[in-house]
């Protein structure tokens, strides 16, 4: 019984910092300011400002082990292509798990905000996969698109994460992992 209430408590605690950490990991600004790209991206059609991720092993009460995904973007478009290649956003949904907490708003070069309202968010299958899709109004030339989701999956000790891809640079890059004491995990 006391290793039941310890196993608990140190559950508890885990779950704890580790919401602590993810609120402070990513800025989420009632009254966001506008970025400005380095000028050696210019002639992009959309540039990456910040990425973030945060892999977190927590312990779940029913399965032992899950780990949760929180992942964030900053995007800053610089014309319409960028227009076309972010304004819909498909985000994968794990077979064994779930995507929550989809927050996305586009600010305008004005700094009018437009969130997403929830309503917009649909589940749709194509392919045989799951996604949460939503598509963002207000965006233009010169706008930033922010948008922030968090993924609860299996437990799994190999994964691959791409911090840059071909469609858009990417200025800067924050990735986090954070596992019980116990566990030992090699990163390159």
């Amino acid at each position: 019984m006391h290793i039941k209430k310890t196993s608990w408590l140190v559950a508890l605690l885990w779950v704890s910092l580790s919401s602590q950490a993810q609120e402070g990991f990513i800025n989420w600004s009632a009254n966001p300011q506008p970025h400005a790209a380095s000028p050696k991206f210019a002639k992009e059609s959309a540039v990456v400002l910040s990425d973030k991720r945060m892999h977190v092993y927590q312990p779940d009460e029913k399965q032992g082990l899950r780990v949760v995904l929180t992942n964030y973007k900053l995007i800053k478009i610089n014309d319409d292509k960028g227009v076309e290649m972010y304004n819909r956003t498909y985000i994968p949904v794990p077979n064994n798990g779930g995507v929550s907490n989809i927050k996305a708003r586009v600010i305008s070069p004005t700094g009018k905000i437009t969130n997403l309202p929830d309503n917009k968010i649909l589940d749709v299958e194509e392919e045989g996969r799951r996604y949460k899709k939503f598509a963002l109004e207000g965006v233009e030339s010169g706008c930033e698109i922010e948008y922030m989701y968090t993924t609860d999956k299996d437990l799994y000790f190999f994964g691959l994460e791409m911090l840059q891809n071909s469609a858009s640079p990417t200025e800067k890059t924050d990735f986090v992992l954070m596992v019980p004491e116990h566990l030992l995990f090699s990163v390159k």
